[in-house]
């Protein structure tokens, strides 16, 4: 205390530091909580319609797969940059349930198990060490031709 009782100036800066933080948690905070209420209201004004999007997959850069909910019946639709395509009409018994825990979502480490699984997998084939083989299609029937000695063509 007596070190800024001596200096004046660094309790002035200090308190400055402390009000902008504090101002800007309760920003963060407002915005958090504004965010949840539009979200909210959103959410009971859509509760009652007829149309629901139940599940999106991007194909490229602005393309998209969809599979709606109208009334009754369920539609995949292709939607693209200026044109929305009726792909074809399904059935209730075609559309697969979604997982409810994860929102339809899979988890980084369940990805990330099953690219390394995929990794080990093609390592697998591609070294010999490990009980596959390092040739491909093309150079399996070039590496026949050798062998044989017919000239590949």
């Amino acid at each position: 205390m007596l070190l800024l009782a001596a200096y004046p100036d660094r309790l002035g800066r200090l308190s400055q530091i402390i009000t902008v933080f504090l101002l800007l948690v309760a920003v963060l905070f407002l915005t958090a909580l504004t965010t949840r209420w539009v979200a909210g209201f959103e959410r009971g004004r859509l509760k009652g319609t007829n149309i629901e999007l139940l599940e999106a997959q991007s194909l490229t850069n602005g393309k998209y797969v969809q599979i709606l909910r109208v009334g009754g019946k369920y539609l995949a639709v292709a939607v693209c940059r200026d044109t929305v395509t009726l792909l074809c009409e399904l059935s209730p018994e075609e559309i697969l349930p979604v997982d409810q825990g994860s929102g339809g979502r899979t988890g980084f480490s369940s990805l990330f198990q099953k690219l390394m699984k995929e990794g080990e997998e093609s390592k697998e084939q591609q070294d010999p060490a490990r009980g596959g083989h390092a040739l491909d299609g093309h150079e399996s029937v070039h590496a026949e031709n050798l062998e044989t000695g017919n000239k590949a063509e």
